[in-house]
């Protein structure tokens, strides 16, 4: 059964660990059977790749795990990103109310637009996209509603991400995409 945000909130405030909460309402629902939330620094993750970074004429190894639950610290696979997005769209981890909610931009009190919805920046009222980056990783996820979406996934926290996942949109839909 999708959640609602509400019902997120109402799982914060029970104070229900926040790996457990998504590991049974998110992940297991989405079919996301790789996907982790990292609860403590070196924490073991089977089949995680090295993050790298470019700096100095070089690449290094580079990762930092932190206490930061949900920012940077949830580890997944191409194929458990894949599902998520599947999930969203069939509305198994989000019921339609929250998901349009989290889609559309919030409003300021002065009624200027954010043009950040729950967790997606609003890019167009049909292109939608969030990013994450932290120490040898990058991601990015751009939403075009009802059509498709393209997720980037590296192990570099160097490469722009964002820049090739919205390219790649871009040559998929073409000149369809509203800006």
């Amino acid at each position: 059964r999708p959640v609602s945000l509400q019902q997120i909130v109402d799982a914060r405030a029970g104070k229900k660990p926040f790996a457990e909460f998504m590991k049974q309402e998110i992940f297991q629902p989405a079919g996301m059977i790789h996907t982790v939330v990292l609860t403590h620094p070196g924490q073991e993750v089977k089949n995680r790749v090295t993050g790298y970074k470019f700096h100095r004429g070089k690449w290094i190894e580079s990762r930092l795990d932190t206490h930061a639950y949900g920012d940077g610290q949830i580890m997944t696979t191409p194929n458990d990103f894949a599902s998520w997005e599947k999930a969203l769209h069939e509305y198994k981890v989000l019921d339609a109310k929250s998901l349009s909610l989290a889609q559309k931009s919030s409003t300021l009190k002065n009624g200027k637009p954010t043009d950040y919805g729950f967790g997606w920046w609003i890019n167009s009222p049909k292109v939608i996209s969030h990013e994450g980056c932290w120490n040898g990783t990058a991601t990015f996820n751009v939403r075009y509603l009802g059509k498709g979406s393209v997720q980037v996934l590296s192990n570099s926290e160097n490469l722009m991400v964002g820049e090739l996942a919205n390219k790649t949109l871009t040559v998929w839909f073409g000149g369809e995409i509203e800006r």
